[in-house]
Parts: C-alpha cells; structure tokens; sequence
C-alpha cells in the first residue's frame, strides 16, 4: 500500500504535537515552581493544566512525571500531584554538593584564572532585587549563577563546570525562600568581591575559606525563611 505525504504527516502529527506540549508545560511549571509561583506543598490541579494548554490528560501527566523525578513534585496516589516541600534535609545536601564541587572549582581556578575571566565575573555584579518582588530575583539570580559559572569555567574542568551548572540550578527555588528574608544584595556583592580576590592572588585556600562561609550565609538565609512558613 502507498502512504501519501498527507497521511504520513496525519500520522505523525498527534505524537509530535503531545512531545512539544509536554515541554512545554514542563518547562513552564517548572519555572512557576522554581519562582516560588506555586508554593511548596500546593496542589497541581491536572484538569487545569488541560483546560489552560487545552490538552489531553498524556502531555500534562508526562510533564508532571518528569517534574517528580526532579524531585519538584511529589505524586501522591489517590490524591494527585503536589509541588514538593523544601526539607532542610534536601537544603543540606544540595550546599554540601555545592561545597564539594565548587570547592574544587575555586582551588583549579586560582591556579588557572586569567585577568579577562576575572573581569568577566566583574561584570555579573553589582546586581539589586526587591524583597518579594520574584520578577527583579530573576534577573538577579541570572548574573549570580553567570558569576559562579565564570569561576567554575576557570577551573578548566569542563565536567565539573557542567556539575556545577546543574547543582546551581537545583539550588534555584530554596535560594528565592533565602531572599525573601531580607535584602542581602550588598552583603553578596561583597562576598563575591572578596572571592575574586582571592583568586587574583592565587589563594586557593582563602578563597576555598570564603566560598564556604557564602554557602554557610545562605543555609542561614534559607533556614530562616523556612522558619517564617
């Protein structure tokens, strides 16, 4: 039998279309997650979802699914899907992962750190935000993960500045409950100064010593915040 061009794209065309929702929604609850849009322990509503993406119930529950090995969102059976709480078990894994690869990173960087790298670091500071104003913690959230990626970069490790990309990421949401406390944009600012000098000099272990008392201020940031909930 000959298929013609018409019903081959007939074909195909449904799996494609459920493939780019499901990113799409996917991405998008994500990001509502990440910013704190949806709330820990907040119910996702799938017959929503599908009004809202005007969809079948199979692109949203794989985005759901996918989230949930993410560890974003927690299925409960007979209940439904739920964003996920921050424990603080989860906090301290995430910063002593953090304390392991990028401790590595700033120890390779101070060794390998060239003037145009510092600079470029140089220039994802000085960046404000507004408590509880999740728009301007975007933006600054975007220039302190390009700081830490210039150094981690530096280190001349590409698999560990992969690494680092990714725990930074999974950092995201518990660091956005940390800025809700109060605005420590200049104390950050200053900590990072203090770092890139550190790797000026060559000073690994200083810098190493700073990186930990950054992560160490932002556990006290977080447990504070999840304190206020």
């Amino acid at each position: 039998m000959v298929i013609y061009p018409k019903e081959r794209c007939t074909m195909t065309k449904k799996p494609v279309q459920d493939h780019n929702m499901h990113m799409l929604i996917y991405q998008a609850l994500k990001d509502s997650i990440v910013e704190l849009g949806l709330l820990p322990g907040e119910a996702i509503k799938t017959s929503d979802l599908e009004t809202k993406y005007g969809v079948s119930r199979t692109p949203v529950r794989d985005a759901l699914l996918r989230l949930s090995q993410e560890g974003l969102v927690d299925i409960v059976p007979r209940k439904g899907y739920f964003v996920s709480r921050i424990k603080m078990k989860d906090v301290e894994e995430v910063l002593n992962l953090r304390i392991l690869l990028e401790g590595a990173a700033v120890r390779a960087a101070a060794k390998n750190i060239t003037p145009a790298q510092i600079e470029q670091a140089k220039r994802s500071l000085s960046a404000r935000y507004v408590v509880r104003d999740r728009s301007s913690y975007k933006v600054f959230f975007a220039r302190n993960r390009a700081f830490h990626m210039a150094i981690a970069e530096a280190s001349e490790n590409t698999r560990l500045a992969r690494m680092i990309g990714q725990v930074i990421e999974e950092t995201t949401r518990i660091s956005y409950m940390g800025l809700d406390v109060r605005d420590s944009a200049v104390e950050m600012e200053r900590e990072h100064l203090e770092l890139l000098r550190a790797l000026e000099e060559g000073d690994g272990e200083k810098a190493y010593g700073l990186l930990i008392r950054q992560l160490e201020n932002l556990r006290n940031r977080i447990v504070e915040s999840i304190g206020g909930r």
